[in-house]
């Protein structure tokens, strides 16, 4: 309370950052470019321990690039192929980790995420699909007992999600934005976000790791482990 009463810090060594960028180039001559981007970073705990407000950076970079060694080239285009018809494909995927509950102090409890996704792929980059997901907490479990408004209340939790995944070879970025059918205890809000990098291990399986958070707050960073069926 005396040297940190606004709690705005984030309490564990190993904190997670994401980095979000948009940048533009005007090319000037055939050596000279104008650049600007703007870029906002996030550095977050993943709520694995309270306090966990997160820092939020914004910057701004201007600058010219000069190509020393240039060599005029010529460039031919190919059409991208079409995309084959595929039917409906979908995945499995069991997520895990450690969270501290809403009270500071309570320490850093497992829990766990089972969901089943159903999607279509539009084109050579984008899937689209709908995710249902169960979700379990164990700190979450051990707050509810000391709550005397909700005591004997369940703690698990239902969700249905919209979701994007956004393919660069093997490598993917999953956004998705889901809403809890079933949320009898209700300690956060009922519109929850995700954000994840998955990596592909052949054509099967896969690995990744995201934050789930509700509006700008994180309620944890997921580690997960999936099998994708078609």
């Amino acid at each position: 309370p005396e040297t940190n009463n606004q709690n705005n810090v984030i309490s564990t060594d190993l904190t997670g950052a994401v980095l979000f960028q948009f940048g533009y180039q005007y090319k000037l001559s055939e050596r000279m470019a104008l650049t600007t981007s703007l870029s906002v970073t996030h550095f977050s705990n993943g709520s694995m321990k309270k306090p966990n407000s997160g820092i939020n950076m914004f910057s701004n970079n201007t600058g010219l690039t000069y190509m020393i060694k240039y060599k005029s080239t010529e460039y031919t285009y190919n059409d991208e192929p079409k995309i084959e018809t595929k039917p409906i494909g979908g995945s499995v995927t069991l997520s895990g980790g450690a969270h501290e509950s809403i009270k500071i102090g309570s320490g850093a409890r497992p829990f766990f995420v089972l969901s089943g996704l159903v999607d279509k792929q539009l084109n050579h980059k984008s899937r689209l699909g709908l995710v249902a997901e169960w979700f379990y907490s164990a700190s979450l479990e051990d707050e509810v007992k000391y709550d005397d408004e909700n005591k004997g209340k369940d703690t698990n939790r239902i969700g249905l999600a919209l979701s994007h995944e956004l393919m660069i070879n093997k490598y993917s970025v999953m956004t998705q934005a889901g809403y809890y059918v079933y949320d009898p205890y209700h300690p956060f809000q009922s519109v929850y976000l995700r954000l994840g990098l998955r990596r592909y291990i052949g054509d099967r399986l896969y690995a990744s790791c995201g934050v789930k958070s509700h509006s700008a707050k994180a309620e944890a960073m997921e580690f997960a482990m999936g099998y994708r069926i078609k």
